[in-house]
């Protein structure tokens, strides 16, 4: 884990552009300067907002998962009681 995010968080993170990584970022394994990260470890402030950019993140991606297993659940329903 790193700055105590799990690594999906990470890239998150970096798509959103509050993360940068060293180098180019697409279709390679992310690398981050130590001094980077450990400054960024001992910044109350950017560990809120990351932590919350995460979590907002998790909530839209929840929520859409959940419609759409509401929106499955319902047509097989709506087709039985037609067939009836």
């Amino acid at each position: 884990m790193l700055l105590g995010f799990h690594p999906d968080s990470i890239y998150f993170l970096v798509d959103s552009g509050i993360l940068r990584p060293l180098g180019e970022t697409e279709h390679v394994q992310l690398m981050f300067a130590t001094i980077y990260v450990r400054r960024l470890c001992s910044d109350e402030k950017w560990l809120a907002k990351a932590t919350s950019a995460v979590r907002q993140h998790h909530r839209t991606r929840n929520a859409a998962q959940r419609k759409r297993r509401m929106q499955q659940t319902e047509c097989p329903q709506a087709t039985s009681s037609a067939n009836s």
